[in-house]
């Protein structure tokens, strides 16, 4: 029996891709090993979102023996020539799956849906892959392409097997869901009706992220009345990335600060605790001391709960590269402290009000202290409880990243 060794970078999407991989690789007859040297192939998954994270994936291109390595994943699109540079023959991006099938001799199926379940409390299903948007920053678009829907019923015949397997979470990725339907005529409203009126059962969606100005359409389709029902969580992901509109606009994004502002607070209005999380970058180039102060204020004033912070990188081919006005890297490093420290007494702040207090968890993930989620998906650290199991717990600490509960 042939051997096999994988490992896998990035965002939810490329994990999806990597189990994938895998599969279709032991249908073939290969077993996975959990060395490099013991396997007589070695599949690389890339990342390609930040300098910093090509840096790593090259670092470790230069350690896999590179007679048996087969690169793919997003950096596979977006920096081909660097790779080959190191000596790799294979390189295969995220929708060369076809040629990818050829060179191994196996088949990898072409839709990303319909993906056996393994068995985990938690199950990842693509609903799409690619994007409608031309961010002046981002180099995965050229990976990962416009947006390609999933057809609904695999999606659907999907969530269906995995949530009668066992599966306790079901997480709904892809580069843009927002995007979901767009190409085939349907959309992620349509979409979410359909899963929730067939497939029974008590379990919960976390919706992956959205481009602000792609949920700013679908309120108006009624997307937020769906979170009525309890097996959504009320998790909204939009990635903001500036509280500016010159820097918006620079950026390539398709709303302002004040379009953001007015979809925040349609949620809270419709749901006060949900939970929002969004993505900020510091020192994108032109950014002066005011338009960084908007996105602090912004963060301050809508009491975002969670902040995913990066720090400016210039991507190969992306016109932000080329941008005058670029910001040092120390003064990047500042201004990421800042957001950090603001967004800890926002966090603080709002979820003080729960120590002491009884609430209900999702508990999905075993460790010294299992990992948990509240209905808006807020983590939860308890002590004891049962893997997969919904659980009343009491809050005994709050911290800036998670709340600390034992068992009722």
């Amino acid at each position: 029996m042939k051997t096999y060794y994988i490992e896998s970078y990035g965002c939810t999407a490329n994990q999806v891709d990597g189990e994938i991989l895998s599969s279709a690789l032991e249908r073939a007859g290969y077993r996975r090993v959990y060395s490099p040297h013991d396997a007589e192939l070695v599949l690389l998954n890339t990342c390609a979102v930040k300098t910093k994270t090509e840096e790593h994936m090259i670092s470790r291109i230069r350690k896999l023996p590179k007679d048996k390595l087969v690169v793919v994943g997003c950096l596979a699109d977006v920096n081909p020539d660097r790779i080959r540079e190191l000596g790799v023959k294979h390189i295969f991006g995220p929708r060369k799956y076809r040629e990818l099938s050829k060179v191994l001799g196996i088949e990898i199926p072409s839709i990303k849906t319909g993906r056996e379940y393994k068995g985990s409390v938690y199950h990842s299903v693509f609903i799409e892959e690619g994007c409608l948007s031309a961010c002046t920053f981002c180099a995965t678009r050229f990976a990962r392409g416009r947006t390609t829907s999933f057809p609904p019923e695999s999606i659907i015949k999907e969530i269906e097997q995995a949530v009668i397997g066992g599966a306790k979470e079901i997480r709904l990725t892809g580069q843009d869901t927002g995007t979901y339907g767009r190409d085939i005529g349907t959309s992620l409203v349509e979409l979410l009706n359909n899963i929730l009126d067939r497939v029974e059962g008590d379990y919960r969606i976390r919706v992956g992220m959205m481009s602000p100005e792609h949920a700013i359409a679908l309120i108006d389709e009624g997307y937020l009345e769906l979170f009525r029902d309890e097996r959504l969580f009320t998790f909204f992901h939009l990635p903001v990335q500036s509280g500016n509109d010159r820097i918006l606009s620079l950026m390539g994004r398709k709303y302002t600060s004040e379009e953001f502002r007015e979809l925040v607070k349609k949620i809270r209005k419709y749901y006060p605790s949900a939970l929002i999380e969004t993505d900020v970058i510091v020192g994108f180039p032109g950014e002066d001391w005011e338009a960084f102060l908007d996105t602090v204020r912004l963060i301050e004033e809508l009491e975002i709960d969670v902040v995913n912070i990066s720090r400016f990188s210039p991507r190969i081919n992306t016109p932000a590269a080329s941008f005058r006005g670029q910001v040092s890297s120390n003064e990047k490093k500042r201004r990421s402290k800042i957001i950090t420290e603001v967004h800890e007494r926002v966090s603080m702040k709002r979820y003080s009000p729960l120590l002491g207090k009884e609430v209900k968890v999702l508990i999905t993930e075993k460790s010294r202290w299992n990992r948990a989620r509240m209905q808006n998906y807020r983590l939860v650290m308890v002590k004891g409880g049962e893997i997969g199991s919904f659980a009343n717990v009491k809050i005994r600490e709050v911290t800036p990243r998670h709340l600390v509960a034992e068992p009722v």
